[in-house]
């Protein structure tokens, strides 16, 4: 389907980024490059955050759940590292990814004064200059794994399918807020609020067999809850995850997605005025 709006011909959300896909390349490998750039560490600060927030949490929950009974704490201090350092990477990039979707047509309403963009090419950007750092991190992340005792398994095989539908969901959260906050400049302090809410609330530093029987099914309606959990049994359960679960995670990132296209194309043209 073609639009024509304001001189600018406009065709369908995905032809627009194949159309387009050259600029989604040269902006992730640019936005990339640049935030290696600006620090001395690099790519080396992309593992140190995570890692950083993960030794922060063992700290104090560590200590913390040792006088707990023991039902609701891992079994040893040497096995919640390893939980708190998979749940954190894999939040991380969610709370990234989202942050940075959301606040990205601000950033480049520069660019939008100069040329037609669709608006869509920024918060898809946002979302894979953090995967790609997802993806290199989380390399790292299981050689220390291995190191620490949880080798490579058969299950390995279901983590692209994992990652895919984190990616799809971080987009689909992504996309929609971008469209949102042009509108509502404060609405950045908002999100992040909320996402801090929502992290801790994912089982970030608990598993959600530890919440009380009665709360545990509200617990895996948060699709974080379900992606974290996806990921602990495959790298340290050493199991195959909860296929339903995963397919509901992505039937809602699909649903998501679809809202945050249609609203991308209706307020396509809008937003380089807005944005300004």
């Amino acid at each position: 389907m073609q639009i024509f709006s304001g001189g600018v011909r406009r065709e369908g959300f995905w032809h627009d980024l194949h159309r387009y896909a050259h600029v989604v390349r040269y902006q992730t490998y640019a936005g990339l490059k640049s935030e290696i750039s600006r620090t001395y560490l690099g790519v080396v600060w992309w593992l140190l955050e995570p890692t950083m927030a993960a030794v922060t949490m063992y700290i104090v929950f560590g200590f913390l759940l040792s006088s707990a009974p023991p039902n609701q704490r891992p079994a040893s201090r040497a096995e919640f590292f390893p939980f708190l350092l998979v749940g954190t990477f894999a939040w991380q990039w969610f709370h990234n990814s989202a942050m940075l979707a959301a606040n990205s047509i601000i950033l480049k309403s520069g660019i939008m004064q100069q040329v037609y963009l669709p608006k869509g090419i920024f918060p898809l950007v946002s979302v894979l200059n953090g995967t790609w750092k997802f993806l290199c991190t989380f390399s790292v992340m299981t050689v220390v794994l291995w190191l620490l005792g949880y080798p490579p398994n058969e299950a390995y095989l279901a983590l692209p399918v994992i990652v895919l539908i984190q990616f799809t969901f971080n987009l689909a959260v992504g996309l929609p807020l971008s469209v949102w906050i042009p509108y509502f400049r404060d609405g950045s302090a908002v999100i992040g609020a909320v996402l801090g809410f929502v992290g801790m609330a994912s089982g970030i530093f608990f598993r959600p067999s530890q919440v009380p029987a009665r709360y545990a099914p509200y617990v895996y309606y948060n699709p974080l809850a379900n992606l974290l959990t996806a990921y602990r049994t495959v790298l340290l359960d050493r199991g195959w995850p909860d296929w339903w679960a995963l397919s509901r995670v992505a039937a809602i990132a699909v649903v998501l997605l679809a809202l945050g296209i249609v609203m991308m194309r209706r307020f396509d043209l809008k937003l380089a005025k807005i944005a300004v």
